[in-house]
């Protein structure tokens, strides 16, 4: 078996863990603004996911190695989650800090997942 396919295997079996773990949580789990677990935290965290993948796609397809390419998304979608943040704040709402957190894990979740399928 090819090294390769190995880790490709590996970050299936990391992004089906996440997408299984996220349907343990209930729709209404949480309410509390301190909950870690509410469905808006899910949300930053796979939005994060999503945001660094793609990010890391179009930095290795400008020229980047898997590895910096990788870290170049997660940095990119770490910056947006802030952005976001900043802006909920200046609109009169409130900036979450655990909203921001879960989306670092999200980044962080991507770097693991693209450092292992390539």
């Amino acid at each position: 078996m090819r090294l390769a396919a190995v880790g490709n295997r590996r970050a299936l079996s990391l992004a089906a863990l996440l997408l299984a773990a996220s349907s343990l949580v209930p729709a209404d789990a949480g309410a509390g603004p301190l909950s870690l677990f509410r469905e808006d935290r899910l949300k930053h965290l796979f939005t994060s996911l999503f945001a660094a993948s793609v990010a890391a796609s179009v930095a290795q397809t400008a020229g980047l190695e898997a590895r910096e390419a990788a870290w170049v998304g997660a940095a990119a979608s770490v910056g947006a989650g802030l952005l976001k943040e900043w802006r909920d704040a200046r609109r009169g709402g409130r900036a979450d800090p655990l909203d921001l957190g879960w989306g670092v894990l999200g980044a962080g979740a991507a770097v693991l997942v693209l450092r292992e399928a390539r």
